[in-house]
């Protein structure tokens, strides 16, 4: 069981609304641009991007059942989405340094059942997951969260999402490299959730 202190409790609170207004707003760009067929027009993170970004990998008896990208936000937690996790029957593992791919950090870490605390499963709820890994990561600087109370970004505000997903057609094979695309932030009072 995941011990949280309340100064941290106050934090993961102000993490947790400002990634899910982020992490929202996002999801209704990458819909309205997946719409116009233009998801794929990302391209390869240069090396001195996202080195805080992870892999965040489920498998179910020695296969790989399932993978997301994460961030790591400090130097023992990362943030997630929390589909990535499918319950204790399965092993939940985190790999770091995954970027550049010749990253010399590169490393494996497994997610004791205990240091998963997942606060949302669906889109809907936020889909947020934190990760508690079994020891720090030195050599790669974690993201840096705002001091800011939550605030919704700016319509038309450039954001920038990355991941291994497909390159070439929607549910291709996963990239090698880390692929970066710009999208700007829409409103979503007029779309039409079905």
């Amino acid at each position: 069981m995941i011990q949280f202190s309340p100064a941290m409790m106050k934090q993961s609170r102000k993490m947790l609304k400002y990634t899910a207004v982020l992490l929202f707003t996002v999801s209704v760009s990458l819909v309205s641009v997946e719409l116009w067929k233009r998801l794929i027009p990302g391209s390869d993170c240069s090396d001195d991007q996202r080195l805080h970004h992870v892999q965040v990998v489920y498998e179910t008896k020695g296969s790989k059942s399932g993978a997301c990208g994460g961030t790591l936000i400090h130097k023992q937690w990362v943030l997630t989405a929390g589909h990535c996790y499918k319950g204790t029957a399965g092993t939940l593992k985190v790999i770091v340094g995954v970027h550049p791919t010749n990253s010399e950090v590169n490393k494996t870490l497994t997610i004791p059942h205990a240091n998963i605390k997942k606060y949302s499963g669906t889109l809907q709820d936020g889909d947020i997951m934190l990760l508690k890994l079994p020891e720090s990561v030195e050599n790669i600087k974690p993201a840096k969260l705002p001091d800011v109370p939550c605030t919704r970004p700016p319509a038309r505000d450039m954001l920038q999402v990355a991941g291994h997903g497909s390159a070439s057609k929607i549910y291709g094979k996963a990239e090698a490299r880390l692929k970066c695309l710009n999208v700007s932030v829409v409103s979503c009072q007029n779309l039409k959730c079905t």
